[in-house]
């Protein structure tokens, strides 16, 4: 689903997470979180609040509302205590994690009822949110250099430029979304790419980015 130019995932990635876990499952889902700003943008547009679904329709035009090919439906799915793990406000408020504020420390979330929707830190990082993804094309990219995982899959690379100047490694789906390795996926030695992620599979593309 496409609004504010963005490809929103249609369903919940997980309806309770806590910040820590955050990074986990983007990296297995090959999603990532709206950014704040993206957030903001999304706060702006028109939304309505849906008494039979329990949540809210976004749409870049009011016309679209509740049309499933043309709006983004957030369900409001309340938030996970930390300390007992249950559930509440189920239905009634929706919260949804971001990636980082405006300051970098703190992370932030669009919260929702059937009044109001506005953006705001949780007190407690802890508790747990809901999580929708973000389709990131590869496309959207200009990697230096490219390597296709045979099958069966190996895990070491021979790059063309020295290590000292990789900025990222991406690997791609065959859906062509994507996912970041973390630096403790991979090392290097001399010009070998190393890569111990489990999530490395056979067809898999890894598009290597080198600093300007």
């Amino acid at each position: 689903m496409v609004l504010i130019g963005i490809d929103w995932d249609t369903s919940n990635i997980a309806d309770y997470a806590s910040q820590d876990e955050l990074t986990p499952l983007l990296q297995r889902t090959g999603r990532r979180l709206p950014t704040i700003g993206e957030m903001r943008k999304l706060r702006t547009l028109p939304w309505i609040w849906d008494d039979n679904l329990r949540g809210c329709w976004i749409a870049e035009r009011e016309i679209d509302l509740k049309n499933p090919d043309r709006s983004l439906f957030l369900p409001a799915m309340g938030f996970q205590t930390d300390a007992t793990g249950e559930i509440q406000s189920l239905g009634e408020f929706g919260h949804y994690w971001s990636q980082t504020s405006d300051q970098q420390v703190k992370p932030y979330g669009l919260h929702f009822n059937k009044d109001v929707i506005h953006l705001a830190s949780p007190a407690v990082n802890s508790l747990g949110m809901t999580v929708r993804g973000i389709v990131e094309r590869a496309a959207e990219l200009q990697p230096t250099e490219s390597f296709i995982v045979p099958n069966p899959a190996v895990t070491s690379f021979e790059l063309s430029k020295q290590p000292m100047f990789i900025s990222l490694v991406v690997v791609v789906n065959e859906d062509r979304s994507m996912f970041y390795l973390r630096p403790a996926d991979y090392s290097t030695s001399g010009s070998t790419l190393i890569i111990t992620s489990p999530a490395l599979q056979p067809g898999y593309e890894i598009d290597v980015i080198y600093a300007a």
